[in-house]
């Protein structure tokens, strides 16, 4: 039988109780954001709207657009401006993964990630999840969406190790507004092994995607991270977000440089 210990996401600050066996934490979203900007992305159900503010001003609204659904994300945008979100939530309801774009100077990319419901994390064992992933790039610096990637996630959890590492394969680059392939071509995201710590979080290196552009050039990664947590009722869950900077190692057209922020959802 697995031990586990009981995480209750109750608000904002962590504490622990006087019982060993028996953990008390806040949880809340975790934004990985591009650039020095604070994004908070927020869902609101009543309005089936995604929220962007910065300082709690609202910077954009995004209302629901399912010509731009992807996989298990549902599509949102501000039209007509060149503002985008992506939204995946587990089928119980315990995790939930926002990938969005704001227009500003540079674009404001975001993955904020949601454990949602308390998580048994175990002791002992291991398991692997899958699931989806969306990423969307944009020439670094700039302005202008460039492309949205889609694939398919893998991460094994070794809880009697507390080590966790992964794979995002398959992955396709196409156009933002139709998802259609757009001539880009990635390789797939090593997500490489690094810690689970006792509360069910990891935050590790990403490594090993190139991506080649329909014009010939190469892109190469030049620092990549990904950072997520255990959830689900029974630790069957995983979501999480991944920060990507390329550069252009052999061509001489196109940026000189790309950022991909994405994020993924996956279960057992």
């Amino acid at each position: 039988m697995k031990k586990h210990i009981l995480l209750m996401l109750m608000g904002l600050a962590a504490c622990s109780s006087t019982d060993d066996s028996i953990e008390t934490v806040t949880v809340s979203s975790e934004t990985v954001a591009v650039g020095d900007v604070p994004v908070d992305v927020r869902f609101d159900a009543g309005t089936d709207s995604v929220i962007y503010s910065i300082g709690g001003s609202t910077i954009a609204t995004l209302s629901r657009d399912a010509t731009l659904d992807r996989g298990s994300f549902d599509g949102f945008q501000d039209d007509p401006s060149d503002d985008y979100a992506f939204r995946s939530v587990s089928a119980s309801g315990d995790s939930a993964i926002t990938v969005g774009a704001a227009d500003g100077s540079p674009t404001i990319l975001s993955a904020t990630y949601e454990r949602i419901n308390d998580t048994a994390i175990p002791v002992s064992g291991a398991t692997t999840f899958t699931g989806d992933y969306l990423g969307l790039i944009t020439e670094t610096g700039q302005t202008e969406l460039l492309s949205v990637v889609t694939g398919d996630m893998s991460l094994t959890a070794n809880f009697g190790t507390s080590m966790v590492s992964g794979s995002i394969s398959n992955r396709v680059v196409g156009i933002i507004a139709t998802g259609a392939p757009n001539g880009d071509a990635a390789t797939d995201l090593a997500l490489e092994a690094t810690g689970l710590d006792a509360l069910g979080g990891f935050s590790g290196d990403a490594s090993g995607s190139a991506i080649t552009a329909g014009s010939g050039s190469l892109y190469t990664i030049t620092s990549g991270r990904y950072t997520g947590l255990i959830s689900g009722a029974t630790a069957d869950e995983t979501v999480g977000g991944v920060v990507i900077d390329y550069t252009r190692s052999m061509g001489s057209t196109g940026p000189t440089g790309l950022v991909e922020t994405g994020g993924f959802i996956a279960t057992e």
